[in-house]
């Protein structure tokens, strides 16, 4: 028994499958052009609400934490971000405020000189955006983990002391379990002097 095997295939050139080719690589191409630009945008949306959810959060936070205070018996810092956008925040003896995604601050101490805080990371490495204190110069003295300086690159490590002057821009990306003392001088003045202004907190933390 025979059997009889028939191809049908089209007669294309050598020229044609080549450019048959490129199309088809070009149409690729143009396909995962579009699909990253969607997931781009879908991507730099979803930071974008994340973060803006964190802030409110941020700011409810701050404003709960003084809700029931008297403004003499606590204190403020001023902090004057990069996108000229400059909020009051509060100071409150022996409580831990979240200031950033996973970092907080407590005041420790208060003189006629300076005031001492603490600074940590909590639940995984943080940062802060660039910023600066227009009246107080600021000593961090790392305690644990590690603090780089966004601007240098430089490192601080355990018994490293980064010292930064009054009006000095700067900012950091601290690591997880990242221990501070911060000395801020001359010392804060108290809400009653300076009063807590959050308004502007979503947009000087969007930077």
């Amino acid at each position: 028994m025979h059997f009889l095997a028939i191809t049908l295939a089209p007669s294309y050139s050598l020229g044609e499958v080549g450019t048959l080719l490129v199309g088809t690589a070009a149409l690729g191409t143009l396909l995962w052009g579009v699909s990253m630009a969607i997931l781009r945008a879908w991507y730099t949306k979803g930071k974008s609400d994340l973060e803006l959810t964190m802030n409110r959060a941020i700011q409810s936070h701050l404003l709960g934490s003084i809700a029931h205070l008297d403004p003499a018996k606590y204190y403020t810092l001023d902090v004057h971000f990069e996108n000229g956008q400059t909020i009051i925040i509060p100071m409150v003896p022996f409580v831990e405020l979240t200031i950033s995604e996973n970092l907080t601050i407590c005041v420790l101490d208060q003189t006629a000189e300076e005031t001492k805080l603490q600074m940590r990371t909590n639940n995984g490495p943080a940062s802060l955006r660039r910023h600066r204190h227009e009246l107080t110069c600021e000593r961090i003295l790392v305690e644990r983990g590690t603090m780089t300086d966004m601007k240098t690159g430089t490192i601080y490590r355990k018994g490293d002391m980064w010292e930064i002057a009054a009006g000095q821009i700067h900012g950091a990306w601290f690591s997880d379990h990242f221990l501070a003392t911060v000395l801020h001088k001359p010392a804060l003045p108290t809400a009653a002097q300076r009063p807590v202004d959050l308004r502007h907190l979503e947009e000087a933390m969007s930077q």
